[in-house]
């Protein structure tokens, strides 16, 4: 007779234990928010984004250059630093700051920076 109710007194416990623990979780998980809108990293004629864009539309983009001004925004959106820019772009970095703001970085460069934002984007 003991036993009876030892093992019942024992599922009743993880009963009890089990709706805890579904409560607990229930209260810990939280839906993920979804960022729908996605809006370019350098600003340019195109609203896409640089990861949407096609290759014709990155050799136009291309064509027309980043400026050092389109640089500043990449850097403040990305949370980047001039060090950390002009190792991932493999300049110095007197080459990002001494560019003045209107002035467009050679294709090559340009090329990298585009890549870059494509990355992030």
């Amino acid at each position: 007779m003991k036993k009876v109710k030892e093992n019942k007194s024992r599922s009743e416990n993880k009963g009890a234990s089990s709706s805890k623990i579904s409560n607990w979780m229930e209260s810990k998980v939280e839906e993920p928010v979804l960022d729908l809108k996605v809006n370019p990293i350098i600003p340019g004629n195109t609203n896409k984004p640089e990861s949407r864009m096609t290759p014709l539309e990155k050799m136009e983009r291309l064509t027309a250059g980043i400026s050092k001004k389109e640089l500043e925004v990449l850097k403040s959106r990305t949370g980047l630093d001039y060090d950390k820019l002009a190792n991932l772009l493999s300049v110095t970095r007197a080459t990002l700051i001494n560019k003045l703001s209107a002035e467009k970085f050679n294709s090559s460069l340009s090329e990298r920076i585009l890549g870059l934002a494509d990355i992030y984007s």
